[in-house]
């Protein structure tokens, strides 16, 4: 987290150690604060399972299986599930149930839903020809049409 997470900012005003040490009490606390949250042991563990499933299943599926998955397909999944497993639970729905917001109601399907809202944007996102897709694929791509000077294809 120190190493990747951690703003720019603050590897320029304090030393590695310094860093990584802020980054490791940060964690500790969280944590702490989201054991004592959760009832039991059962219930966290459950809740992490049910994150990584909504959260991580589609992209690293997608990122297995297809050609055309991008890294912006994958982020927008990513951040679409982990947000609805977000306000599931806030509304305590994080199994099927009713979503009612004022006079409009819902219906809810669950972790397993999510999964599927996030799957059909994963594979909407990742059709597009131009939106969402890497610059990098674009440059290789075009780099391997075209070898360097003096080197034969």
């Amino acid at each position: 987290m120190a190493q990747n997470l951690a703003p720019r900012s603050w590897h320029q005003r304090w030393s590695s150690l310094a860093v990584n040490r802020c980054c490791v009490v940060l964690v500790a606390g969280l944590s702490l604060a989201i054991a004592y949250a959760g009832q039991d042991a059962y219930e966290l563990l459950e809740s992490a399972y049910s994150l990584t499933l909504v959260g991580l299943l589609v992209p690293f599926l997608g990122g297995i299986w297809s050609r055309r998955g991008t890294s912006g397909a994958a982020l927008a999944s990513l951040g679409l599930g982990v947000t609805l497993w977000v306000t599931a639970e806030q509304f305590g729905l994080s199994d099927h149930g009713t979503l009612r917001l004022g006079r409009w109601s819902f219906p809810w399907p669950g972790v397993i839903g999510i999964v599927g809202v996030t799957a059909v944007l994963y594979a909407f996102l990742s059709s597009l020809p131009s939106l969402f897709h890497d610059e990098r694929r674009r440059l290789r791509s075009t780099s391997s049409d075209h070898p360097p000077e003096g080197q034969e294809a």
